[in-house]
Order: C-alpha cells, then sequence, then structure tokens
C-alpha cells in the first residue's frame, strides 16, 4: 500500500513540476520536446512502482549481475584449461624422463650404455593401460669389459693320420622358387638382448612385444 502512495504522490508532483516548465516557457518551439521528455518520464513514474511490486527490479539486478559474472569467469575458465593442458604435459614429460633413467640404470646392469631410447606412452585414458608403456626402441652399445687371454700350452698334441674313404655327394638340385631370403638378412636376439627386454618388461609390466632392442658389441 505504502508502494502505491509514494507513487501516486511522485506523479502528483511531477505533474505540478512540468505546468510550472510548460508556463515558463509558454509556445516555444522547445515545448514539443519538453512534452516528449515528460512523457518518457511519466512512464518511469508509473513503471517503477509496479517493478518494485513484482519485485521485478530485484530479478534484473540479479540476471545482470549473474552475465556480468558469467563473462568474466568465461575468461577465467579458458586460462584455467591453458594452465591444465600445460601442467599436465609438464608431468607426462617428468614421467617419461623418470622412466628413460630407469631404463638406463637397467641397462647398465646388463653392462650395457644406452645411445638411443624412444619411449611412447599409451594416452587413451578409457583404456585401462593409460599412462603405461606402449612401445620402447633402444639402440645401445656393449661395454667392453677387460679380457684376459686363457694361456696355451705350448706342447701339441700329436694326432695320428687317419685314412677317409672318397665321399660321393649326389647332386642337389635347388628349386628357384624358393625365397632369395639369406639367414643374415633374419634378425636374430642375442642372450643379452632376450635377457634386456624380459628384465625391463618385468619392470615395466608390460608385454615383451612392446619392447624391442638393439645391442652392438
Amino acid at each position: 500500500m505504502e508502494i502505491l502512495y509514494n507513487a501516486v504522490k511522485n506523479i502528483i508532483l511531477f505533474l505540478i513540476l512540468l505546468a510550472i516548465i510548460q508556463n515558463l516557457v509558454g509556445k516555444s518551439g522547445y515545448r514539443q520536446y519538453i512534452n516528449i521528455f515528460a512523457g518518457m518520464v511519466l512512464i518511469l513514474i508509473v513503471v517503477m512502482p509496479i517493478m518494485d511490486l513484482f519485485h521485478v527490479t530485484d530479478k534484473l539486478t540479479y540476471y545482470f549481475d549473474l552475465n556480468q559474472f558469467k563473462a568474466g569467469t568465461k575468461g577465467i575458465s579458458g586460462k584455467m584449461s591453458e594452465a591444465e593442458a600445460s601442467t599436465n604435459q609438464k608431468i607426462i614429460q617428468e614421467y617419461k624422463e623418470q622412466i628413460v633413467d630407469e631404463v638406463k640404470i637397467k641397462l647398465s646392469n646388463h653392462n650395457v650404455t644406452a645411445t638411443s631410447i624412444k619411449l611412447e606412452l599409451e594416452m587413451d585414458q578409457k583404456k585401462d593401460s593409460y599412462g603405461r608403456v606402449k612401445k620402447l626402441v633402444i639402440y645401445g652399445k656393449q661395454q667392453k669389459s677387460g679380457s684376459k687371454k686363457s694361456s696355451q700350452n705350448d706342447d701339441v698334441s700329436a694326432v695320428d693320420k687317419v685314412a677317409i674313404d672318397h665321399i660321393k655327394l649326389n647332386e642337389v638340385q635347388v628349386d628357384d622358387s624358393e625365397s632369395d631370403q639369406t639367414e643374415d638378412d633374419i634378425k636374430y636376439d642375442t642372450v643379452l638382448e632376450l635377457n634386456v627386454k624380459e628384465d625391463l618388461a618385468g619392470y615395466l609390466n608390460v608385454s615383451i612385444d612392446c619392447i624391442e632392442v638393439e645391442i652392438k658389441s
């Protein structure tokens, strides 16, 4: 009720003030502009009490402040996302460096010096193996240890001559359709390379197929 009383009072005071201004201006050309401005002010005087009655002003203020807050937090969230991505990259890089250092220690236990280590991690977060070693390729060189020449006896035991009959070998025909691949073309893991693979596979808890090792003497 008080809101309605104040609204009526404001309207009456405004109309009195408007009448005084119009009398002072008279029939001047500015009268029409004064009437337009006065009409706009009168609309505000009438509408404001209604908005206060239904708390529309508070709601408008709330949504205005909320939009300003969202606009501010949007920029902050973008910067936080960039900072989080950068932090994750640093963590992953440090994790890789730690694995490489541990691999070098394992290689040194086998008297092997790493010349190149290529490490690939599983980065798919949907997989159970996320963060584990996906592929590990190692190129190394075997450390030379001081070799001792075994002493040889100067005396060589005599060997009796043994007569061997002539052996006749039958000719063997080789099919040209067979593969031209020679044994030298096939890469076999040495005992040392297999030992290194098994050691690293057990330490990293991965399949031995994920590890490639090539050691040169």
